[in-house]
Order: C-alpha cells, then structure tokens, then sequence
C-alpha cells in the first residue's frame, strides 16, 4: 500500500485534540480572511467567506457591530517608504497581511550576530521549504513562524 492509504487507515490523525499550549489552538487562517473581508466589505461579505470557507460563524453580531465601530485603519504619518497617498489606502491590493518593515511602529532592533566564536560553521543540516499558498497539506507559513518562536528558547 501506498503511504497515504495508510495514513488513512490510521485513526491517530482523525479528530485530533490540539493542546493550548500549541499555536494552531488560536490561529484560524480562515477566521482571519473572513474578519479581514467584514473590515474591507462589511457584514455580507464576512458572511459570504464564512460560506465559502465552510466554516462555522464563530462571532455573535454584538462583536460584529463592536468591531465595525471601534475598527480604525492604520494611518503612517510618515511617507518615505511608499509613494501613496493616505487617499490611496481603500485600493485592495489582493495582498492579505503584507508586511512592510519600514512602517514599522518599533525601532529596528540592533541584531548583530557576528561571526561563530568557536569551530567552523558546517553550514545548515536541514532545510524545509514552505510555499505560500501551501502545496499537499502542509502548515501555512504563518503557522510554521508561530511554531518556531513559541518553541523558540534563549
């Protein structure tokens, strides 16, 4: 048998309970695109990603209207890094959660690392490539980042 007809016929990977203490427990790839879409386009687009996703409405519509009132759009006073206009800012670009470093709210931080002080580097042992959308099943990006800083140590 092939590998995937006997993941199938495993019972582990069925209903699996996912520990708080785990990023996954928290994080909805699909609650965000929809709490994104009642933001952009209101309460019946929200409505209509929830359907598309097939996901459950998992807000009451108290904190749907407490959201649409207390949502304020991030505004930079500061234009150095992009040529738009504060008029610009309704455009939908396509791009979900963009990360600018430059319109940070924090100063960089200082992250020199420097060279190893011991031993020679042997360079990395093993790589894993995620893809954005994510290919066979595997982890969103997001969620692989969240995995690795909250098991990160000092």
């Amino acid at each position: 048998m092939a590998e995937s007809q006997l993941i199938c016929m495993d019972d582990e990977h069925v209903n699996v309970k996912i520990p708080e203490s785990k990023p996954e427990f928290y994080y909805s790839e699909e609650q965000r695109a929809a709490l994104e879409q009642l933001l952009k386009n209101g309460d019946g687009a929200f409505k209509m990603r929830l359907k598309e996703d097939n996901i459950k409405d998992f807000m009451s519509a108290r904190e749907i209207k407490w959201v649409r009132d207390t949502f304020q759009e991030y505004d930079s006073d500061s234009d150095t890094c992009c040529s738009r206009s504060p008029h610009d800012t309704s455009e939908d670009s396509g791009v979900h959660s963009t990360y600018w470093p430059t319109m940070s709210d924090t100063e960089i931080p200082p992250l020199d690392i420097g060279w190893p002080s011991n031993g020679h580097y042997k360079g990395v042992t093993r790589v894993s490539v995620y893809t954005h959308p994510p290919k066979n099943n595997s982890p969103h990006i997001k969620e692989v980042v969240r995995r690795l800083i909250q098991e990160s140590t000092k």
